[in-house]
């Protein structure tokens, strides 16, 4: 998802880095699954979920017009979440 290697998850909290080999892609959101506790964006409430893609686009936008970077990012790994969430 986004492209710090050390992410937050949003169910425990707790940092974890989305490289390691236990860590896997959510085939349902797009997200990273914690290795922890398991959270990802299904774990939270559309409205939830609304807020942290929010802040996912506003994040890669400022990064975009900020940085130089070779390739952009994906959001179409978010598609089904995202469309889950126009509902609200």
């Amino acid at each position: 998802m986004c492209r710090p290697d050390k992410v937050k998850c949003f169910g425990c909290f707790e940092w974890f880095d989305k490289n390691e080999t236990d860590v896997e892609k959510c085939e349902s959101c797009g997200d990273f699954s914690c290795p922890r506790c398991g959270s990802c964006l299904c774990s939270l409430t559309k409205r939830e979920q609304k807020i942290v893609l929010s802040m996912i686009y506003t994040y890669e936008k400022f990064i975009e017009e900020n940085f130089e970077l070779e390739e952009k990012y994906d959001f179409s790994q978010h598609d089904k979440i995202k469309r889950k969430t126009e509902e609200i």
